[in-house]
């Protein structure tokens, strides 16, 4: 028990030191506020899972950042504006920010989809793990027989 609370106990000092790359801190840079809560959370939970934010994530999680800001932005003008804008011959027309909130919420659906960061993906992807957990490969079995 004392040892078993020790590696606990060692594994929560050692996810406490993890560092973020400079290269990751620099994508908190320019983004507001909500932006910068939601990266640094997503960042923390890459950390978690794998021990380091693998390097060909980077642009992913740029994109992520890009698309969520200029959501964060186009929701912003839309409450500001409200949902309907005057054309240039004075017409109603919808808010010409709604296209691009539109067009960012999808781009953001499927990007987060990829790291697991939606409810269904994130169900999906404890399914696989707890199947991989449990099961035993071929392979597995084969190396590590006494035969």
């Amino acid at each position: 028990i004392i040892i078993s609370i020790f590696l606990i106990k060692q594994s929560i000092i050692d996810m406490k030191e993890q560092k973020l790359n400079p290269v990751y801190e620099e994508l908190l840079k320019n983004c507001n506020a909500e932006v910068k809560r939601y990266m640094k959370a997503v960042m923390k939970d890459l950390m978690k899972d794998y021990g380091e934010i693998d390097d060909s994530w980077y642009c992913t999680l740029r994109l992520i950042r890009d698309n969520y800001q200029l959501y964060t932005e186009c929701y912003d003008a839309i409450q500001t504006e409200g949902t309907v804008e005057e054309d240039n011959q004075g017409r109603l027309v919808k808010n010409r920010h709604l296209t691009c909130l539109w067009e960012c919420q999808r781009t953001l659906q499927s990007l987060l989809k990829s790291f697991g960061y939606t409810p269904m993906s994130k169900t999906k992807l404890r399914a696989i793990k707890k199947e991989t957990k449990d099961e035993k490969s071929p392979l597995d079995d084969f190396l590590n027989s006494e035969d």
